[in-house]
């Protein structure tokens, strides 16, 4: 039975797909995001290209607000009956694009100043740039709260709050994984 699913048009597409525009990678990096703070991920997350990393939080960021996307659409036609298919097309396919990677690029570079800070706070001795990619990855499973939060409008403080700390606690943890600081400048390795 497993050899008639393989040879399928279906999966074929798919597995051609994945090959050809690598987007297995994105997978991996996604499930590795997921188990986020255990050092095996974060080990396997730290040795990705940044190339990698911005696509991966792109293509996150995208699937995130999607629910947006789409309540925002439903009211433009309900408000505006007589707006342009192409004016309504602009806004769509080149205004929310260039809105969701302003937002994640300054969403992410402030996150991960708090995270610098507070690796300072806890005298870890890491770098700013280590914290930029780290905070990319750590932001998966808080925009996927998110998500669902914003698909049940859920619009309670309590609610909108969760994934911020969902986020506190993955950085506390990836953080406390590294190494801490002394006196004469070596480092003390965390023991567990």
């Amino acid at each position: 039975m497993h050899f008639l699913i393989r040879k399928t048009p279906y999966v074929t597409l798919w597995k051609s797909f994945f090959k050809k525009w690598g987007m297995g990678m994105y997978v991996k990096i996604f499930k590795h995001c997921l188990l986020l703070p255990k050092k095996d991920a974060l080990f396997f997350l730290n040795r990705i290209p940044m190339e990698k990393t911005i696509i991966y939080i792109l293509l996150l960021m995208h699937i995130a607000f999607l629910p947006n996307l789409i309540k925002f659409s439903a009211d433009i036609f309900q408000q505006y009956e007589n707006i342009s298919y192409s004016l309504f097309f602009i806004g769509v396919l080149v205004l929310y694009p260039f809105l969701t990677v302003f937002i994640m690029v300054v969403s992410i570079t402030a996150f991960s100043f708090l995270a610098f800070l507070l690796a300072k706070m806890l005298k870890r001795k890491l770098a700013y740039q280590y914290f930029w990619k780290i905070t990319a990855y750590a932001f998966t499973t808080p925009l996927m709260l998110y998500a669902v939060i914003e698909t049940f409008s859920l619009t309670n403080t309590i609610f909108v709050l969760i994934p911020f700390l969902v986020w506190v606690y993955l950085t506390v943890k990836i953080t406390l994984v590294y190494p801490k600081k002394t006196k004469g400048g070596k480092l003390t390795w965390p023991t567990s």
